[in-house]
């Protein structure tokens, strides 16, 4: 299985939207955690479906939550 590495600056992200997207997706892949500070670093493995669109979906799901929650 091919995994994928994300990299996302805590300066933009928040920890706790970071931590609830990552639940929301565990149905659809196995993500690991690494923090950085200032950035956290996603191991995306064993996706549902395609890695490179699951990861595209993940950024897109958590800049929404970011919005929604400013």
């Amino acid at each position: 299985m091919q995994t994928i590495k994300l990299l996302l600056n805590t300066d933009i992200y928040s920890e706790k939207n970071i931590r609830e997207t990552c639940n929301i997706y565990k149905e659809y892949a196995r993500i690991k955690i690494k923090w950085k500070k200032p950035y956290v670093e996603l191991r995306f493995d064993k996706c549902k479906y395609d890695p490179n669109i699951t990861i595209k979906e993940f950024e897109n799901y958590l800049i929404n939550v970011e919005n929604l929650k400013k």
